[in-house]
């Protein structure tokens, strides 16, 4: 790894991390001291990776980086078999609800999929658009447009989803002293979010590299599978059924694409 390049590494996280940190602390003080803080606060959390990554990268390769980081942000183009895999949450959550309705005859309450904490309730599409615009957007083109994208073009290397997804979830810290679903989860459970983002981290290294490098289609995975899983009413069956459906595809995945370069350009 080049020395340069590593220092764009370091400086990468710890603007990510200094942002994202800095928005929460407001919302930590706010809990701690009894007080109440605006709902989307929590929200603009989200754009540390984004805003890190730009700056990153304008500091580093200039005008023209930039330009190409903002090519790969909007690129759709790529085969009809990885779109499946983009609407893959969407799918799974479709076929859980059908499931459920010939089991007991009734669907899944999927208009609440349209509530987001601290926000309200946005509907299904706004919901939607929410996640795409806030956590998607605002992570994925930071963790896998950014800082995957250069520790491949350094080391092609199968373990850099994990490195990534190690860095991602440490990321996520300070939510766990306001944040009342991340509080909830308890020992056992912050053990199983681990679990599952560090497979999330695998299976969107794989939809990123498959895609030739398209942000987009990790954007729209990730506010897919926020919408499945982050609404209260998602807690008992969806957000378990798709958390595991995540972790078995990451195991599918680091078998079969096991020697496999991971190089994008």
């Amino acid at each position: 790894m080049k020395k340069r390049n590593n220092h764009q590494i370091w400086a990468y996280v710890a603007i990510a991390y200094g942002f994202t940190w800095v928005v929460a602390a407001f919302n930590m003080a706010a809990r701690w001291n009894g007080g109440s803080m605006p709902g989307w606060l929590h929200y603009l959390a989200a754009y540390g990776p984004l805003v890190s990554a730009f700056t990153v990268t304008a500091w580093t390769e200039g005008r023209a980086g930039v330009q190409t980081l903002l090519a790969r942000l909007w690129r759709a183009r790529f085969p009809l078999k990885w779109w499946t895999a983009v609407f893959s949450p969407l799918i799974l959550l479709l076929l859980v609800d059908g499931g459920v309705w010939l089991v007991t005859g009734r669907g899944l309450d999927l208009a609440g999929l349209g509530e987001v904490e601290g926000v309200g309730n946005l509907g299904v599409v706004g919901a939607a658009v929410f996640w795409l615009l806030t956590f998607g957007l605002g992570e994925e083109t930071g963790w896998r447009g950014f800082l995957l994208h250069h520790l491949d073009q350094q080391r092609p290397s199968r373990h850099n989803a994990l490195m990534v997804g190690l860095i991602w979830a440490a990321w996520h810290l300070p939510f766990f002293f306001y944040q009342d679903n991340f509080i909830a989860l308890g020992v056992w459970g912050t053990l199983g979010w681990v679990l599952g983002l560090l497979a999330g981290a695998v299976l969107l290294a794989w939809l990123y590299q498959g895609t030739g490098g398209s942000i987009l289609a990790v954007m729209l995975w990730h506010a897919l599978f926020n919408l499945g899983t982050a609404a209260p009413m998602s807690g008992e069956l969806l957000a378990p059924v798709l958390s595991m459906a995540v972790i078995v595809t990451a195991v599918i995945i680091r078998h079969t694409t096991q020697g496999q370069a991971n190089y994008v350009t």
